[in-house]
């Protein structure tokens, strides 16, 4: 009785490590082999999706948009007598757009330029450069007046690199000053509406 009551016993942990999943369970190998593929299906997957998130939609030749640009600047400050200054800096930040088609949707971006006060009338102008994440550059010039805190003005593209070489256009912004992180660094954010052609 005992004996049988052994063999019973036996004949379901065999039953068990052999056939968990039914009659057609893999073999030990196959199985470390189907694991293996399917780790990598999702590792492609997640590669794919990532891909997606940075960049995005595939660029358009011809568009419009509006974008958002975050900014912190360091700068240089000369004061002329009472009421005149130059202010020389270099602005440095990520824009967003609306349209995950415009060619600067995602890029980073810096700006040198120069700001001339004249009894708290500003006046300034410059030039960004923005790198787009797969690594193209375009190239534009700015200008712009208004008071402490806000200004206004145009900006035109003057160019740039692969996909983006001889890109024209140009469109309106309004940057807006705000809290440094630090001592010495200013911030700001810079709204945008324009429109681009790409040869």
């Amino acid at each position: 009785m005992q004996l049988e009551r052994q063999g019973q016993l036996l004949r379901q942990r065999l039953h068990r490590e052999l056939v968990p999943y039914g009659r057609n369970r893999p073999m030990r190998g196959e199985e470390a082999m189907m694991k293996k593929t399917v780790m990598k299906l999702i590792f492609v997957s997640l590669l794919l999706v990532y891909a997606g998130i940075v960049f995005g939609a595939e660029m358009a030749k011809e568009g419009s948009a509006s974008d958002t640009t975050y900014y912190t600047s360091t700068s240089q400050i000369l004061e002329v007598g009472e009421g005149h200054a130059q202010i020389n800096y270099d602005a440095r930040g990520v824009i967003t757009s609306d349209n995950e088609a415009s060619p600067t949707h995602n890029a980073s971006t810096q700006c040198v330029g120069a700001t001339k006060v004249v009894r708290a009338a500003f006046k300034e102008f410059g030039y960004c450069i923005s790198a787009r994440p797969d690594g193209d550059k375009i190239y534009s010039s700015y200008e712009g007046t208004g008071k402490e805190g806000i200004v206004k003005g145009i900006f035109t593209f003057v160019g740039g690199t692969g996909k983006c070489k001889g890109m024209t256009g140009g469109g309106e912004w309004a940057r807006t000053s705000l809290q440094g992180p630090a001592q010495g660094v200013g911030a700001s954010i810079s709204k945008g509406t324009y429109s681009w052609k790409i040869p």
